[in-house]
């Protein structure tokens, strides 16, 4: 894979936050190749966009119980930027949490809000944190399986900052696990909205159009597998070995009433080209796939 790429899915990978829902053998990869990326150097890698990914870098080591290095790459991040901004505070309220515990987190992140961020006019700040302590409150806190309390509180955020991919994005999870299909799809286009080339966002939408066809009558539905072919074709034509993307291309063209013998022909080509050059985990799935 060329440096371009990798880095487009290094930072697709980021800006998503795909890396908190993968398992624990690809949270390892992942690190272990981020790790790899950043010491190797990357000329076009701009300086946000490396310390995005230095911020990645840290949650992965957490993930990977690194904690002697996620704090060597705390206080990276922290001489490089210096002060103690948002993203730092976020990190520090990370480590309480897996140093200490959930409940010092929390307290941490509640008193910064109350003290310091009240009547801020930073409002990205004033969002970041409290996504950082409403994600410990739902996982952690007292009434963690309320999805529709958690919905509320997201939409209330989201008019505050609507530009929040992360939010979108976090928003179409619940709602797809309400199975709130229509909803979950309003909130994947706001993501592409934002980020019109997040190839992940693109299968996850064109996979929520799945669900939700499966419910509809017939005409209904072969529109809505249109609409899920359709953004599945543009997944893989942002990113031309995405695995999930050419599952999804077989998948949704075997369901459609007309003629697409072309693109299983040519999902299958590419499943092959996939088992054969990735990863021993893709090349398992892309292996099941094509034995389907």
């Amino acid at each position: 894979m060329s440096l371009t790429a990798i880095r487009q899915r290094l930072l697709t990978i980021n800006n998503t936050k795909a890396y908190v829902q993968f398992d624990a053998k690809q949270t390892v990869q992942l690190f272990g190749e981020t790790k790899r990326y950043l010491k190797h150097g990357d000329g076009q890698l701009g300086a946000a966009q490396s310390m995005a990914l230095m911020e990645m870098l840290f949650y992965l080591a957490i993930f990977c119980s690194e904690d002697v290095e996620a704090e060597v790459i705390y206080n990276q991040v922290r001489d490089r930027m210096g002060g103690e901004s948002c993203k730092l505070q976020v990190m520090k309220a990370t480590l309480l949490q897996f140093n200490e515990s959930v409940e010092a987190a929390t307290k941490y992140l509640e008193g910064l809000l109350r003290e310091e961020y009240e009547y801020n006019t930073d409002m990205a700040s004033y969002i970041a944190l409290s996504k950082k302590l409403l994600s410990l409150r739902m996982y952690y806190g007292k009434g963690k399986d309320n999805a529709a309390s958690w919905i509320q509180e997201i939409n209330t955020l989201l008019e505050k900052c609507p530009l929040d991919p992360e939010l979108w994005w976090f928003l179409a999870q619940l709602y797809e696990s309400n199975k709130q299909y229509e909803y979950a799809i309003h909130a994947l286009q706001e993501v592409l909205l934002i980020m019109p080339f997040n190839y992940i966002a693109f299968a996850k939408l064109a996979e929520i159009y799945v669900y939700h066809s499966l419910n509809a009558n017939h005409k209904d539905k072969i529109a809505i597998l249109q609409l899920a072919l359709q953004c599945a074709l543009r997944s893989v034509e942002l990113s031309e070995t995405f695995l999930k993307g050419w599952a999804l291309v077989k998948l949704v063209s075997g369901k459609l009433d007309d003629d697409k013998s072309k693109l299983i022909k040519l999902a299958n080509k590419k499943l092959m080209q996939i088992e054969q050059t990735s990863n021993e985990n893709d090349k398992f799935i892309a292996n099941y796939i094509l034995s389907q």
